[in-house]
């Protein structure tokens, strides 16, 4: 069973974007249909996502890795809300975390401080 039909299917998408929105600078047209069609396809329950760019759908909203975390835990409190899908939790996360540096438009900093340091050879320099 994909992560889509675990969550609800489009109508919980749809309201736990929704919820997540609210209050947000998302103010542009069809923000939270654009939105719900990608966490569609992303969890599981479209074969293809044709819709704009995330950081074009997002930008106002993701300015910021700060910003996107506000934004997937929203959303996260908002899919798992049920006693069924809140084991769902660190699923919902990982597949969210996927989709950051299209969001944020860069990669997260703990990621880029965790990347191995290239260490030079003593006699090769």
């Amino acid at each position: 069973m994909t992560l889509y039909l675990e969550l609800g299917g489009r109508t919980a998408i749809l309201n736990a974007v929704s919820a997540a929105l609210a209050g947000t600078d998302a103010t542009q047209p069809g923000t939270a249909e654009d939105f719900t069609e990608l966490l569609v396809f992303l969890f599981g329950g479209a074969p293809v996502y044709e819709g704009p760019a995330l950081h074009q759908t997002l930008g106002p909203v993701c300015r910021d890795h700060t910003g996107f975390d506000r934004l997937a835990d929203a959303l996260t409190r908002a899919l798992i809300r049920s006693p069924q899908t809140r084991p769902l939790d660190h699923d919902v996360r990982r597949t969210l975390e996927q989709i950051r540096c299209h969001a944020v438009r860069g990669p997260h900093p703990v990621a880029l401080s965790a990347a191995p340091v290239a260490v030079q050879h003593p006699r090769f320099g």
